[in-house]
C-alpha cells in the first residue's frame, strides 16, 4: 500500500490481498 490507507493497518495477509488500494 503507498498512502495509508486501511489496508495499510491490516495485516500483511489483507495487503498482499489488496494491493491495489
Amino acid at each position: 500500500c503507498e498512502l495509508v490507507f486501511e489496508n495499510c493497518f491490516v495485516p500483511q495477509e489483507n495487503v498482499l490481498g489488496q494491493e491495489g488500494k
